[in-house]
């Protein structure tokens, strides 16, 4: 960063919110060779509250189920005039990456 009023400050750095099932669907539209180990079922809600009564991953979910999360980037907006790609093409893009580094 180079401008003056950012230093020592905090930014978030978030676009558009996705839901799994969503980012899930673009990954298998996008990349229709690797479809098949692309999930394409919904784990159910009561799954996951059943799960966390045993699972410590599962209890750190279960308050997010449902809920949809909208992250505040004005700060970063205004001050650093930063725009994040759209998500979907972040999604993509990432998986991109991650087929050209062969980690997946």
């Amino acid at each position: 960063m180079v401008r003056l009023e950012a230093a020592n400050q905090r930014f978030i750095g978030a676009g558009d919110f996705l839901w799994f099932k969503d980012i899930a669907e673009l990954l298998r539209q996008h990349f229709p060779d690797r479809s098949k180990s692309i999930p394409n079922r919904r784990l159910p809600d009561f799954v996951v509250k059943a799960l966390a009564l045993f699972q410590e991953n599962m209890r750190a979910l279960k308050p997010m189920l449902g809920k949809r999360e909208q992250l505040d980037c004005r700060k970063a907006f205004e001050l650093l005039q930063w725009k994040p790609r759209p998500s979907k093409e972040a999604v993509i893009v990432c998986g991109d990456s991650l087929i050209a580094n062969k980690l997946v």
